[in-house]
């Protein structure tokens, strides 16, 4: 999609701004004629483009595989349209049905973060390993991530986790997505949630 942008800029002479999430995207972003703004950019946000690991009937999601849900869930909450882009198969009836939730933790609050995700009903609770070095993934933010399965989730959970102490951000993103477009071999279909 940064590719495509860059296409449309070179040809018919736009100037796009940006403010992405990872350093692999503004490195992207720059080589694709995108002028790079910094996070901390005071400026307003028209669209957020994210894609998601799962989206429930109410595009409530599970994002956080690339480990940037903290950048991700800012720009999300800053932007006046958050736009969601998935393959169908990333729809799911219920939250954590294919994938754990991240929680991007404190490195020394591990253990008691650890503990109070087992008492919310947490299961299968791991530090994520780096498939690249030994040891654990680091975020951008000097974190760790924490994959937990919960049975059942509610959107109250993304509250719940957060409120525990060494909890950074978790990969819950409820109530953020103002639309959600799925890719299906028949096109691309536009979810919204219905008024009222």
């Amino acid at each position: 999609a940064v590719i495509d942008i860059g296409k449309r800029i070179a040809a018919e002479k736009l100037t796009v701004f940006g403010v992405p999430t990872s350093l692999r995207t503004a490195m992207l972003a720059q080589q694709a004629g995108i002028r790079v703004l910094s996070s901390v950019t005071d400026v307003p946000i028209d669209w957020a483009f994210d894609g998601a690991d799962e989206v429930d009937p109410q595009l409530n999601m599970i994002k956080g595989r690339g480990v940037m849900m903290l950048n991700e869930k800012i720009n999300a909450r800053r932007a006046r349209e958050f736009v969601v882009i998935v393959s169908d198969d990333k729809l799911v009836d219920r939250l954590g049905s294919k994938f754990p939730v991240p929680v991007e933790v404190v490195p020394n609050a591990v253990p008691y973060v650890t503990a109070e995700l087992a008492k919310l009903g947490g299961h299968s609770i791991e530090v994520r390993q780096s498939d690249k070095k030994y040891g654990p993934v680091i975020t951008e933010n000097g974190n760790v991530v924490i994959d937990v399965r919960f049975d059942s989730i509610t959107p109250d959970y993304e509250v719940k986790i957060k409120s525990i102490v060494g909890v950074v951000e978790s990969g819950l993103f409820v109530g953020a997505a103002s639309q959600v477009l799925v890719v299906k071999t028949d096109g691309v279909h536009s979810l919204r949630l219905s008024a009222g």
